[in-house]
């Protein structure tokens, strides 16, 4: 990208508040074109992390521009600045120095590493590299430009998504090493996803000079910076660029057949090349069987292959085996069938979704959730991916019982993605198209990134079974026409990229939008936001609010966030706010609402807003963190969590035998501890 691109860009971030005729003159969005196959390592496909230690540093000139003039990216970063300082790749910058000026940075943010290509990787055939060399981004928020060797490789605008290029004729050869310099941008305005505010203080008898405040929405903090990995891979030259699936299955008097529909998209092939498809059972470790096959020949692919006694992706609680996945091997071999160009495995699962009227149905069986909203956010690390705090996290939720989670407010990681297909946990999958507000979070400016996003999205988790559901966006401003009509493009882009999942969005307000929905989800906040403190409302009115969405809409109806802020350890008799008793209080008498309101045959599931307490901006008036986790941002119970938990084995019991499998054995304790029958872990 050129200085005069970036400062382009640089105007529409910081200068954004200026009006649309500015935003305009950003270079046009590149379409999507390609997959976006998550790497794994195979016969044919190496993998290089460059995750660690980087070098770092902001632009912290009045105008966060001088970065751009001096073309940092021509450089070694320590040649542009005094001192670099050391960041951790993947982490949000924002907490790990001591530096409130880092902490709080907008503008433009520079990381800087140097790595050796692997000499293999680089190869030739009659004088040319005979591999395709890919470097990959999981995510950076918001904006990001990737320099190497001081030359410009791509830019992406959006966090939470992954985005790549191939690289193999910037890449010196060993023993040189390569310079890959990212500048990332985290400036939000009314034209982000999600969007921010921007304004300057121009009375310098108050405010330093040049001083401007910019405020994302959301009342979480704005973490910014490389936060996933950071990944070199190589593929041959023939490839496998993408694989989407479709599954279903017949059943005949018990016996299951299952159907993987597949299309596959391979670059390079000729009429010399064969593909192999195969469905192979590795769920016994060392004994991988090969359940069925397909041959195909030449480019794209699109067939099907039926998997005999199948195993269907089942929720937890809804099968002894839940979560149980295949994997679909896919294979380019030449004329002979035995030189291999190009293999790769995509972990499937076998499951249908369905929403009639009243119901939300996982492999034609009533399904009822139970879980929570989330956050990626954790002490220091901030929205890093991060091993110990997935796993933590997914510990808990089987300990707690929950079933399953939304993604709130953006895509997770794909590690998270991962694990809730392998453990059986339902995902409502949502966008990061949180408070949308004004009419200008609404114009074709927005539309086209809100469409691109979507796009991104369901390119990267479509063959996830444990994604039953598409959250469009979080309590968006409904009550106009031009509202109305940018939902109504959404829903269709997403219908029409996925025609086996619902699509919705999460609904804090009526509005003509709703009726695009398959689901009604929904936010509410009785005896926190309003009526604070008058319990004896609080199930009233829950079963008010959700009884009337289904009489107005006659579709499922779930509440996605419901809840109280608590600060652990903070008791009071009678309860009051902010205790852990007021919380406990609170989620029961939603509860008693919830019972009524499931019996009624319409009300499809229940998620607390939150698993966790997460950091907020410091505007916030709470202290540092919101409070409303059943769990402390480190992860620890409050009493809340007993209760949740006794909820939710009860749920968990209900689920079991409406399967006709054998329920959970359980004894509480008058704390609503739960404790395993005889001593054995139940989990």
């Amino acid at each position: 990208m050129t200085a005069e691109i970036m400062h382009s860009i640089y105007t529409i971030v910081i200068f954004g508040i200026l009006g649309s005729s500015v935003v305009h003159s950003l270079p046009p969005e590149q379409p999507i074109t390609g997959g976006m196959l998550y790497p794994r390592e195979t016969m044919t496909r190496d993998i290089k992390d460059l995750g660690g230690i980087w070098q770092f540093q902001v632009d912290l000139s009045t105008w966060r521009n001088q970065s751009l003039v001096k073309e940092w990216w021509k450089r070694p970063l320590a040649e542009n600045v005094d001192h670099v300082l050391d960041m951790p790749v993947p982490s949000s910058y924002n907490d790990i120095t001591a530096n409130r000026s880092i902490q709080n940075f907008v503008g433009w943010a520079w990381y800087e590493t140097t790595f050796q290509t692997p000499k293999h990787w680089l190869d030739t055939v009659e004088g040319k590299i005979a591999r395709r060399i890919v470097l990959r981004f999981e995510s950076v928020r918001y904006y990001a430009s990737v320099w190497l060797n001081g030359m410009e490789v791509m830019s992406h605008e959006g966090g939470h998504l992954p985005f790549e290029a191939e690289i193999s004729q910037y890449l010196f050869a060993p023993p040189v090493t390569n310079r890959l310099t990212v500048a990332v941008n985290s400036t939000m305005h009314a034209h982000t996803l999600p969007p921010g505010s921007f304004s300057w203080e121009p009375n310098t008898n108050r405010y330093p000079e040049n001083y401007f405040i910019m405020d994302p929405v959301g009342n979480f903090f704005h973490y910014c910076g490389i936060d996933r990995r950071v990944l070199l891979y190589s593929t041959p030259l023939v490839y496998i660029d993408d694989i989407t699936v479709d599954t279903t299955y017949r059943n005949i008097s018990g016996n299951i057949t299952g159907v993987v529909n597949y299309n596959i998209s391979a670059i390079g092939t000729t009429t010399q090349n064969k593909v192999y498809v195969s469905v192979i059972d590795k769920s016994q470790p060392g004994k991988a069987k090969v359940i069925s096959s397909s041959k195909m020949v030449k480019g794209d692919i699109a067939a099907s292959v039926e998997v005999p006694d199948a195993k269907l992706w089942w929720p937890m609680y809804m099968s002894n085996s839940p979560g149980f996945m295949y994997t679909l091997r896919v294979t380019i071999v030449d004329v002979s069938g035995i030189a291999i160009y190009d293999q790769y495995d995509l972990p499937i699962g076998i499951r249908t979704v369905r929403v009639t009227k009243t119901q939300f149905l996982i492999n034609e069986q009533p399904f009822y959730f139970h879980g929570f909203g989330k956050h990626e956010d954790y002490d220091l690390r901030g929205k890093a991916v991060d091993p110990v705090t997935n796993l933590r996290d997914f510990y808990l939720m089987k300990w707690i019982h929950a079933n399953s989670f939304r993604t709130s407010h953006y895509p997770y990681a794909e590690e998270i993605m991962d694990l809730a297909d392998k453990y059986g946990i339902a995902v409502i999958d949502e966008s990061p198209a949180v408070g949308l507000a004004s009419k200008e979070n609404f114009d074709p400016v927005v539309l086209q990134k809100h469409l691109k996003v979507e796009s991104e999205l369901i390119r990267r988790d479509k063959n996830r079974p444990g994604v039953v559901m598409w959250s469009l966006a979080n309590e968006a401003s409904l009550g106009h026409d031009y509202s109305t009509a940018y939902f109504k493009a959404v829903f269709q882009h997403v219908k029409a990229l996925d025609k086996t999942r619902p699509a919705s969005m999460v609904l804090n307000q009526h509005g003509n939008a709703t009726f695009f929905c398959d689901v009604i989800l929904f936010n509410v906040y009785h005896g926190w936001y309003n009526d604070r403190g008058r319990l004896e409302t609080v199930a009233l009115q829950m079963y008010d609010d959700m009884s009337t969405w289904y009489k107005e809409l006659q579709r499922p109806v779930m509440i996605t966030e419901y809840g109280a802020g608590a600060v652990a350890g903070m008791h009071l008799l009678p309860s009051f706010t902010y205790t852990e008793d007021y919380q406990v209080e609170i989620l029961r008498e939603n509860q008693k609402a919830f019972d009524k309101l499931k019996a009624e045959g319409y009300f499809v599931g229940e998620m607390i807003w939150n698993f966790a307490d997460f950091k907020q901006p410091p505007l916030s008036d709470i202290v540092i963190n919101n409070r409303k986790g059943v769990f402390t941002r480190q992860r620890d119970p409050k009493e809340s969590a007993y209760l949740v938990k006794d909820r939710y084995v009860k749920l968990a019991q209900a689920m079991q035998q409406s399967m006709g499998m054998q329920s959970l054995q359980n004894e509480v304790d008058e704390k609503l501890r739960f404790v395993p029958e005889n001593g054995v872990d139940l989990l």
